[in-house]
């Protein structure tokens, strides 16, 4: 009999378990987020959405005093209250609305990106507290800005028939990044070197800068003055799509004397002799030159007495003539050489330039009149012995 009763009773207390599973699931409420909107769905940098939330309720039993709080980190900050607060949330009876609205602000300094808003629901049943958490994500949709700028050059000053390393730096300050970006660099007047002409720089994003380098050439016979240079900028875009952006610089070009040399009259040094000779140096430049020093490197078959011819101003398209002493070796052969000037002089502000340029003087064999007047001394000496003969003999006679 003892046996039965346990037996029924354990019946019966599995019985109650069973039928009450389904009444304790329905003892908590269960709050869960229905769904969101944001407005508008792409956010730009410096605007304020609107962040709308539904909240549902999908137990039998009432959720009370529910609080739905938005927390936002950098570049994503909650506008106004952060908190929305609903007394009581239902399934059944649709006591209140679950639906809430927040206002959202993107920082002007936002790149493009995807961004984390968190929501944080807490309620309440019976002095017990329960909570929920949904992240939200906020994407920012930004705009990439190109500008340029001249960083460096190299040297610092460019003169006529110089070549100048140019520094630029492309700045993206805009909030989305570009790739395969490339720069070319050209001139109506100058001559970019056009195995640099134009630059890969890949990838720049936002609030981030490349730098490109191009060697420029300033024409030998360019006149001073201030000449455009044009950057182009080609790169593509998020989307796909290929933009350009084209800036303008200048550069600047200083005037600099510059010189020719020639042989002033044109007639050739005989082979084996020394003479004083003239030479023409012309300033064919746009600037003057003051305390210029000229010396001739010595260069086979010439030698010189070594001396430095000064000249204390020459301006431009202005000619002074330099003498020099110039000897020509016994064993030259006859035609054109060339010898070699070398300048240094320095402008009104004081800086210093040289210069070596190259000029031709000929070289010629003495003539027979030149050889026999050389040999005068022989025919002298043959006289003379001739005369003693002579006389020798009329003696003995």
């Amino acid at each position: 009999m003892d046996k039965k009763i346990t037996l029924w009773l354990s019946i019966f207390v599995l019985a109650l378990a069973v039928l009450a599973t389904p009444v304790a699931a329905d003892v908590n409420p269960k709050l869960r987020l229905d769904s969101f909107t944001l407005s508008p769905a792409l956010a730009a940098p410096g605007q304020t959405i609107t962040l709308a939330i539904s909240l549902k309720d999908i137990a039998d039993v009432c959720a009370e005093k529910v609080s739905a709080q938005v927390t936002a980190a950098f570049p994503l900050s909650v506008q106004g209250p952060d908190s929305q607060y609903i007394e009581t949330l239902c399934q059944k009876g649709n006591f209140t609305d679950g639906s809430a609205s927040f206002k959202v602000y993107v920082d002007p300094l936002a790149v493009e990106g995807s961004y984390q808003l968190a929501l944080a629901t807490t309620y309440q049943k019976s002095f017990l507290t329960y909570a929920e958490s949904n992240p939200i994500t906020v994407r920012v949709q930004g705009t990439p800005q190109l500008d340029a700028f001249v960083v460096a050059s190299t040297p610092q000053d460019a003169y006529p028939g110089d070549d100048a390393t140019i520094t630029i730096r492309i700045d993206n300050t805009g909030t989305a990044p570009v790739t395969s970006a490339t720069a070319t660099l050209s001139s109506p007047s100058l001559e970019v070197k056009w195995a640099g002409a134009t630059q890969q720089l890949g990838q720049i994003n936002a609030r981030s800068s490349a730098q490109a380098q191009f060697t420029v050439e300033a024409p030998k016979n360019l006149p001073a003055g201030t000449y455009p240079l044009k950057l182009k900028v080609d790169f593509v875009q998020l989307d796909g799509t290929i933009a350009t952006k084209q800036f303008s610089f200048n550069m600047p070009v200083k005037p600099k004397a510059e010189f020719s040399a020639a042989d002033a009259d044109g007639t050739p040094i005989t082979i084996g002799e020394s003479r004083l000779k003239q030479l023409n140096l012309t300033n064919t430049g746009s600037q003057a030159a003051v305390k210029l020093k000229a010396v001739i490197k010595p260069v086979y078959p010439f030698t010189t007495d070594g001396t430095i011819r000064y000249v204390e101003s020459i301006a431009p398209g202005e000619t002074k003539t330099l003498d020099y002493t110039l000897s020509s070796d016994k064993q030259a052969n006859e035609g054109t050489q060339v010898l070699s000037l070398t300048l240094n002089w320095e402008d009104q502000a004081g800086k210093q330039f040289t210069q070596t340029i190259d000029f031709p003087l000929k070289t010629t064999p003495k003539t027979l009149l030149q050889t026999l007047t050389e040999m005068w001394y022989f025919g002298a000496i043959i006289i003379i012995i001739a005369v003693v003969m002579v006389f020798k003999r009329k003696k003995k006679q």
